[in-house]
């Protein structure tokens, strides 16, 4: 079962091109189940990969128990010889949201890759782009949104995506490696948790394998998105005048083209969310 597992992991990870001799891979440590996998395989598979292998943990300080998975993690990393990077938050004050913790954490990585010239590899899973491509749509989005999570993105890779949670999981306990349940992953107060825990099991009684369906939808609109895209740029090039564009070749072009055209241009400026797109 673990060749599997390693398998899956293996094969996504070529098909996708996430590593190449040489690099220096930070695995993203958070003492979960998918991030503890994530890292156990990278050990395992780093000579055949020929990467060098460091963790990274972060400490929000949103609970009274974090410091003691900070020190688990560490525990883990040193009985293995692993160089660990770790970041704490400074005390809390007030409250503080899901987007201020993953804003601190992807902000500390991105920095963390920059002075290291590292890839860092986080435990994101086929159940997350499940989790997310429905919690996206549900929500309101367009086509980019909908592709999810995406496999390689900046100094960000993620090898697990072609796994479940569960198939993380099922791969900790026979590799022996203990791992950390946040409590909050248990309750249905945030929309994620509604949504594995109701959602995903009403799409699974319908097909077992609609988390590996949704998947698929996601990497073919992220082809689709990505074609798009290239027809964008080609119109800029065609519309591209001395001081701006020429709007009869923009208007006269098909709306799709121009919707994906007009995106570009404006994430020149900012990235963009659906919402800030005229409907």
């Amino acid at each position: 079962m673990d060749n599997e597992f390693e398998g899956a992991v293996l094969a996504f990870a070529r098909e996708a091109g996430l590593f190449c001799p040489g690099d220096r891979v930070i695995a993203a440590a958070s003492g979960g189940a998918d991030s503890m996998a994530l890292l156990q395989f990278l050990l395992r598979y780093r000579e055949r990969l020929g990467i060098c292998v460091e963790a990274v943990h972060v400490d929000h300080r949103l609970r009274p128990e974090s410091g003691e998975v900070a020190e688990f993690v560490a525990e883990f990393c040193a009985a293995r010889g692993v160089t660990l990077h770790r970041f704490a938050a400074d005390a809390p004050v007030g409250h503080r949201s899901e987007e201020w913790s993953r804003e601190l954490r992807y902000g500390y990585f991105e920095r963390l890759a920059a002075q290291n010239g590292a890839k860092i590899a986080t435990g994101h899973t086929l159940s997350d782009q499940a989790e997310t491509l429905l919690f996206r749509l549900a929500r309101g989005t367009g086509l980019k949104g909908a592709c999810g999570i995406p496999a390689r993105r900046g100094p960000f890779v993620r090898p697990l995506l072609g796994v479940t949670k569960a198939q993380a999981e099922a791969y900790c306990r026979r590799q022996g490696i203990v791992y950390v349940t946040d409590g909050d992953n248990l309750t249905d107060a945030y929309a994620r948790n509604r949504i594995r825990h109701h959602a995903l099991p009403a799409l699974e009684s319908v097909n077992p394998a609609a988390q590996s369906a949704l998947g698929r939808f996601c990497e073919r609109l992220a082809e689709t998105e990505r074609y798009l895209a290239r027809q964008g740029a080609h119109l800029l090039e065609r519309a591209a005048r001395p001081g701006g564009y020429d709007l009869t070749v923009l208007a006269g072009a098909d709306p799709v083209e121009r919707q994906a055209a007009l995106r570009l241009l404006a994430e020149r400026a900012r990235p963009l969310r659906e919402g800030d797109l005229p409907r």
